[in-house]
């Protein structure tokens, strides 16, 4: 019995990341980038997340109002500098989640895959 999930051929899928990129759907993108269900595109992000504002943002969140959630991968050395971050989207009024970019890669397929409305935002932090 396949037990694998169908997903369309022009879905979005993460199929692995390193230090400054990630593959997706056969293409390799310099972090940050947003994947959503059909396309990714690339972010710029200042160089300190403390730095980081809504326009900056402003590419990615454009895309997402029509999402369910939002899952936001940070690098596990960022994880104690995330209250600039946190702050920041809970001023969206956006659903979102931040987590370690291994564990929103994951998430962001299983999610994808179920047919949920999800972006994933991965950045360089």
């Amino acid at each position: 019995m396949d037990v694998t999930p169908l997903i369309s051929s022009n879905q979005q899928v993460i199929q692995g990341y390193q230090k400054d990129t990630i593959k997706v759907s056969g293409k390799t993108y310099d972090k940050p980038v947003l994947v959503c269900a059909f396309e990714t595109i690339s972010l710029k992000l200042p160089q300190e997340i403390e730095q980081l504002t809504f326009e900056h943002l402003d590419p990615a969140l454009t895309r997402t109002e029509d999402l369910d959630l939002i899952l936001i991968g940070i690098s596990s050395e960022y994880l104690d500098k995330r209250e600039s971050l946190i702050s920041l989207m809970n001023k969206s009024h956006l659903n979102f989640e931040i987590m370690e970019l291994g564990a929103v890669c994951r998430t962001y397929n299983v999610l994808m895959a179920e047919g949920r409305r999800v972006a994933a935002i991965l950045t360089q932090y």
